[in-house]
Parts: C-alpha cells; structure tokens; sequence
C-alpha cells in the first residue's frame, strides 16, 4: 500500500489528474497482479519459492526512484495525455 500511495502520487503529478493516476494505477497493478497470480500456478513450487526467497523487499524502492529521478519525466512531461498514460503503464506493469 505504501508504495501504491507513493505512485499515485507520482502519477498525479506526471499525469496531470489525480482520476488518470489513481485509474492507471489501479488498472495496472490489478491486471498485472492478476496475470502474475495465474502465470505461478504453471511454475514448480521449489522453483517459485526459491526465486521469492531470493527476492529482497527493497526492491521496489529503488526502482520507484529510478522513475522519480529518471528522465522518463522530463523527456514525457510535455506529450500527450494517452502518450503519457502509456508510458505510466508500461512502467507500472514491469514494476508490478
């Protein structure tokens, strides 16, 4: 939760609307967490926990701040709206 907050926060400001970023958000981290849940059930159990094990739960931050930080926003802050949606979902969905 605390870093859906975070993103929204982020995207409101890149997206210009708080309804484009909470319903980017949302939409995004639903359908890739969805897809995500049935991809695991075709991956081994030993497999799927060794490679949650190896996961650390720092790893979100430091790509949430290579998308604050990066030039994705500079480079997108004048496109527009769809274009900047696009963006916004593409890099939610690797995120998620």
């Amino acid at each position: 939760m605390l870093i859906e907050v975070s993103m929204l926060q982020r995207l409101i400001v890149f997206l210009g609307h708080p309804i484009y970023g909470l319903s980017v958000i949302l939409f995004v981290l639903l359908l890739a967490g969805g897809l995500g849940s049935y991809l695991s059930t075709r991956i081994a159990d030993d497999r799927l926990r060794d490679s949650v094990s190896g996961a650390s739960g720092s790893n979100g931050s430091p790509r949430a701040h290579r998308f604050r930080n990066g030039p994705l926003v500079t480079i997108f802050a004048d496109a527009e709206t769809p274009v900047r949606i696009a963006v916004s979902r593409c890099f939610l969905a690797r995120w998620a």
